[in-house]
């Protein structure tokens, strides 16, 4: 009579499953850690600032949340009707000695892309820093003025 070969059911997980084990943890505790933390939101790479979007008569305001940022490291593009704000929030130098306990403040880089609607006046945008908030005015454009279009022969 044969025995069959029942050691794999005795040995510890495999490393490949103790990986993934590990990841599913891992990622588990980031995305509630990170998603306990007010201010912020993982898009890729990125963290994307809180926004608020407010539409009036004449334009949409915008204020965007970019805590410890400083505005020279704040850069606004329109293309193609598509805002982007990209900030970046500098680390501090770092000292020797230091043995963090807990470190939650985030370094790097903050962006979010926008897409606008087509009635918007692109060359009038306005935005003001103030306080870690920063506040976009995104005047309309006057509503369309039917022209006519003369047809020539």
């Amino acid at each position: 009579m044969t025995i069959p070969n029942v050691q794999h059911f005795f040995e510890p997980l495999s490393a490949r499953r103790r990986s993934n084990i590990e990841n599913l943890f891992d990622n588990f505790l980031s995305d509630f850690y990170i998603s306990s933390l007010p201010n912020i939101k993982w898009e890729g790479q990125f963290l994307l600032p809180r926004l608020d979007v407010i539409e009036t008569e004449s334009n949409y305001q915008m204020d965007l949340e970019m805590p410890g940022i400083e505005q020279k490291n704040i850069d606004i593009n329109v293309e193609n009707n598509t805002l982007t704000i990209r900030g970046k929030k500098v680390e501090k130098e770092e000292k020797e000695g230091k043995d963090y306990y807990i470190r939650e403040c985030y370094y790097g880089t903050m962006q979010r892309a926008i897409n606008l609607p087509s009635n918007i006046d692109a060359d009038e945008i306005n935005a003001i820093f103030e306080n870690g908030v920063l506040y976009l005015k995104i005047p309309k454009k006057e509503k369309g003025i039917t022209k006519r279009i003369e047809i020539k022969s």
